[in-house]
């Protein structure tokens, strides 16, 4: 049996797809293509200027307390310590959160390039009682 990626550029086939792929490039220059990317991609999620807009949810959906944040709203994760992760709501969902044994909005954030994580992710999900607005003062 051979290696699928025994070279960067090498084709493999999908096992049980049929179909012929292209390895990814884990050389270091494809390396750095893929940091050029992100930071590209951040740099240009940046510049969106989002209105953070109220969105109904569904009539059928349970009578609860509607999320605190909205979409565009920068956030950060509430300190513990002096190193926190901030970024950019770019999604939320209802879902139940086993620690507190109830039902909680959950949100999808966009890190921003000089938070922390952003080195090894882009994006990351966070209960809501673990957020907090970016920068309180400005928001008030």
């Amino acid at each position: 049996m051979s290696n699928a990626f025994s070279s960067s550029h090498e084709q493999y086939e999908g096992v049980g797809t049929g179909t012929t792929c292209q390895a990814p490039d884990l050389s270091l220059e494809g390396s750095r293509q893929v940091l050029a990317d992100f930071a590209h991609s951040s740099e240009l999620l940046g510049k969106l200027h989002l209105t953070p807009q109220r969105i109904d949810l569904p009539v059928t959906f349970p009578l609860v307390e509607g999320p605190r944040f909205g979409y565009g709203d920068r956030l950060r994760w509430v300190l513990h310590s002096n190193a926190t992760d901030w970024g950019l709501v770019i999604g939320r969902f209802y879902s139940y959160a086993p620690h507190n044994h109830c039902w909680r909005w959950c949100y999808l954030i966009w890190l921003d390039p000089g938070s922390p994580s952003s080195a090894w992710i882009r994006a990351d999900i966070a209960w809501e009682d673990d957020l907090e607005l970016l920068d309180k003062e400005a928001a008030q």
